[in-house]
């Protein structure tokens, strides 16, 4: 393990704070999506927008993938309050120890390595493996967080693949890794002027 660990001070501590900050805000789609598309993080980009009603399958829409026209089709679903899923983050176990820039929560002085677990999380303006005490820790948090876009609103939600899939609000934050996947999911979304 890296020596240099960072402490983890997560900047919100409310979903509340989140919502204040996303208020009376628009999300350019266009340049969200081509911002999370610059760097491969091991999402398939077929998949990493889903649209209620269509899922991944655009192809009724003859549309090319992430063409103009595609991106003026995902402005009109939006206008129509149609659901928008963009897979954004990335946070598994699988890619922990890929990256130098390792952050702990609430490490202790005695700091054992096998009292904790790593995740990696890996996104197009950061990848970080963080380390966090089991008690935060559920497996089922692995998988990606992305923007929803729901009604001209925007929120984070936390995607778990699967049988049995879901996409689910993120609202606790006191969770350090949807606290960190927030930050990050922040420092992604481009707003319209």
């Amino acid at each position: 393990m890296t020596k240099n660990i960072k402490k983890f001070e997560p900047k919100f501590k409310s979903i509340f704070d989140v919502e204040m900050a996303l208020k009376d805000k628009e999300i350019d789609l266009k340049k969200t999506i081509e911002k999370i598309l610059s760097k491969d993080i091991g999402i398939n980009h077929g998949t990493i927008v889903e649209v209620e009603d269509y899922g991944w399958e655009f192809e009724e829409l003859n549309v090319e993938l992430f063409s103009d026209e595609f991106y003026d089709k995902l402005e009109e679903f939006k206008n129509e309050g149609k659901m928008i899923y963009i897979h954004t983050v990335y946070a598994t176990e699988e890619i922990e120890g890929k990256s130098d820039n390792v952050y702990g929560y609430e490490l202790s002085d005695d700091f054992n390595e096998e009292d904790y677990t790593t995740v990696g999380v890996d996104s197009c303006v950061r990848d970080c493996d963080l380390i966090i005490n089991q008690e935060y820790y559920s497996g089922d948090m692995i998988g990606d967080y992305g923007i929803m876009v729901e009604d001209g609103k925007i929120s984070f939600r936390n995607y778990i693949g699967g049988m049995h899939s879901s996409i689910d609000p993120i609202t606790d934050l006191s969770e350090p890794l949807n606290a960190l996947a927030v930050e990050i999911l922040l420092d992604i979304i481009e707003f319209k002027d």
